[in-house]
C-alpha cells in the first residue's frame, strides 16, 4: 500500500517516521530507507543478456508497487539498450504468491512468442515457477532460465538453486534504526533518503540459451 491512515496519524501526531521499501502518500516528506531496485533489476537482466539472450520475459507481482515499477524499468532500459524490443516480449503481471508462479509458467508455455529466460520480479513467484516446472515437464535452465530478485530463504534450496538478487534486508534495518535515531536526535532537520546496494547471487538456475 502506498496509503496508510496510520502513519497520517503518527505523523501529525509528530512521531519521528522512517518509511522503509515502498513510498507513502503523507502529508510531510518522510525519511526513507529504499534498496536500489532498480540497478538490482539492471543487474539480473544484464546477467541473462549477457549469457546470450535475446527473448527475455518478465513476471510480477502488482506493480502498482514502486520495487515492481523500478526492476521493471530496469528490466526494459537494459532491453532497449542491447536493441532487443522490451513490448514484444512476454510479459506477466498477477499476485505476489507462489500459486502465481505455476500460473505464469503455463502462460509462458502457451504464449507465441515463447521466452528463453524470464526475470521475476520476487522469489515468492519464481518458487512457484521453478516448482511448478517439474510437474510440467520443463527442464529450467535448459529449457527456461529463470532470475529471480529477493534472495529468500527458499531460493538456495529449490532444484535448481535459484539464481536471483540478493534484497539486503539486515542491511536496510540498521540503516532505518540508524535514520530513526538521528531524527529524533535532530528535530527541525530536513529528510534525508538512504538507498542501499544490491548485488547478485549466482547459483544454476539461469545458463546460456543453447544450453537446450
Amino acid at each position: 500500500t502506498v496509503h496508510n491512515p496510520t502513519l497520517e496519524r503518527a505523523q501529525k501526531a509528530g512521531f519521528p517516521i522512517v518509511v522503509v521499501d515502498e513510498p507513502q502518500e503523507l502529508a510531510v516528506e518522510p525519511n526513507t530507507v529504499f534498496q536500489d531496485d532498480y540497478s538490482g533489476g539492471f543487474q539480473a537482466v544484464s546477467y541473462l543478456v549477457g549469457l546470450g539472450h535475446r527473448e527475455i520475459g518478465f513476471v510480477s507481482g502488482s506493480t502498482v508497487m514502486r520495487t515492481a515499477q523500478e526492476r521493471f524499468r530496469a528490466y526494459r532500459d537494459v532491453l532497449t539498450q542491447h536493441d532487443i524490443d522490451p513490448d514484444a516480449q512476454f510479459h506477466a503481471i498477477g499476485s505476489f504468491t507462489e500459486e502465481y508462479g505455476a500460473t505464469a509458467l503455463t502462460q509462458i508455455l502457451g504464449s507465441e512468442r515463447r521466452p528463453t529466460a524470464v526475470f521475476v520480479a520476487t522469489d515468492i513467484i519464481a518458487v512457484g515457477l521453478v516448482v511448478a516446472a517439474k510437474s510440467m515437464r520443463v527442464q529450467i535452465p535448459s529449457d527456461l532460465s529463470v532470475v529471480g530478485y529477493d534472495d529468500i530463504p527458499a531460493a538456495r534450496y529449490l532444484s535448481p538453486p535459484l539464481t536471483t538478487v540478493h534484497s539486503p534486508i539486515a542491511d536496510a534495518a540498521r540503516a532505518a534504526v540508524d535514520l530513526i535515531i538521528e531524527v529524533m536526535d535532530g528535530a527541525g532537520r530536513p529528510p534525508r533518503h538512504v538507498v542501499v546496494p544490491v548485488g547478485m547471487v549466482i547459483r544454476e538456475s539461469a545458463a546460456a540459451p543453447n544450453a537446450r
